[in-house]
């Protein structure tokens, strides 16, 4: 048995840094996950966002690219390559990142 990656969960009152994600006082706690790759890559995996950091890179985030050209026209959807579609775009450190390594420090 050969472990991959480490994984860690954390729990808010609410998120962070999701604006579209619309939490109110009954929607309970926030759960988001830390995940650590035996290459030292780090995601975080949020309920609609996704930051992701490679070794000695930047942090990314995972969006939604504007540019991307469709393959066919299917009415009524568009279908794009996936590849085109979604893209990693450089970012801030998270702030849940910030707060683990508060954390940490304790």
């Amino acid at each position: 048995m050969k472990q991959i990656s480490k994984s860690e969960w954390f729990v808010l009152d609410r998120p962070l840094a999701e604006p579209n994600v619309k939490w109110g006082e009954d929607d309970g706690e926030y759960h988001i996950q830390r995940e650590v790759k035996n290459d030292g890559e780090i995601v975080w995996f949020g309920c609609e966002i996704n930051w992701k950091k490679e070794i000695d890179g930047p942090w990314t985030v995972l969006t939604m690219n504007p540019d991307a050209k469709p393959l066919e026209k299917y009415l009524p959807e568009i279908v794009y390559d996936s590849n085109e579609r979604i893209r990693w775009k450089e970012c801030e450190m998270p702030i849940y990142e910030k707060l683990y390594l508060e954390l940490k420090e304790q």
